[in-house]
């Protein structure tokens, strides 16, 4: 997954549970979304949305 390389931290959340690969999905499509329209995240900007994704369920996270 792309976002993955883009944001190595996203690894070790995946593993210890915090972050789901559907919440990933989510932000990742979000991010595709936003650069299209000239508005694209910062890196803290991506953390900052996949702190508030985690421990969420997935209906919360989207």
């Amino acid at each position: 997954m792309k976002l993955m390389g883009e944001i190595p931290e996203v690894e070790s959340k995946i593993n210890s549970g915090e972050i789901t690969l559907t919440h990933l999905s989510m932000a990742q499509t979000l991010f595709r979304q936003e650069k299209k329209n000239n508005s694209a995240f910062n890196h803290e900007q991506k953390m900052d949305v996949l702190e508030k994704m985690a421990h969420t369920t997935t209906r919360e996270g989207g």
